[in-house]
């Protein structure tokens, strides 16, 4: 597709069969968005408004709330980092049992593929930097392991970009351990 879309469905699995349900439309059309779900609330970042990851990236932060009937978009204060798109984004609850949700890396139009991370906190609305990914990346993956720990999962760090032959992505996961925001390498 040339541009983004605003559609959004929500995928569940019952009896053995997978149901789409069509929820509201992002408040913009996005393309390579990051997106996580944390106590039955829908959480995005937009991306880009362009197939290409380029045009219309901005500090946009929305939510849906999944349990009510018709709900619409809140859109939230501009996020405190740079825009980026292709970040990985994975929720947590933490040691005090406050939920909370990472974002790390992502690709800015101008600045390219980003090294931070950052936490944020529902409850209060604060947004922390938290310590750096080991490199760059972008267009990586992420999940919890244990009650304090996320893998980071390949993705790219531009190293192998603009090679005729391209290798695929990157091999190397990273752990990051949450309550000491210390890497594992």
């Amino acid at each position: 597709s040339e541009t983004a879309s605003d559609a959004v469905f929500y995928l569940t699995h019952e009896q053995n069969d997978f149901q789409f349900t069509r929820m509201p439309s992002l408040p913009r059309a996005s393309a390579f968005l990051s997106a996580a779900v944390m106590d039955d609330r829908l959480w995005v970042l937009p991306g880009s408004t362009d197939s290409g990851g380029v045009e219309g990236v901005d500090s946009a932060f929305y939510s849906l709330d999944l349990t009510v009937a018709d709900a619409q978009w809140d859109i939230h204060d501009d996020v405190p980092f740079v825009p980026r798109v292709k970040a990985a984004m994975v929720t947590r609850t933490l040691g005090n049992g406050e939920p909370a949700f990472y974002v790390f890396g992502g690709e800015n139009p101008e600045q390219g593929i980003l090294q931070d991370t950052w936490r944020y906190l529902p409850q209060t609305s604060t947004w922390q930097q938290m310590a750096d990914l080991p490199r760059p990346l972008a267009a990586a993956a992420s999940v919890n392991v244990g009650p304090t720990h996320t893998l980071v999962f390949s993705g790219d760090d531009g190293s192998l970009r603009g090679q005729s032959n391209h290798p695929g992505w990157l091999a190397d996961v990273y752990a990051y351990h949450t309550h000491t925001d210390t890497w594992i390498t």
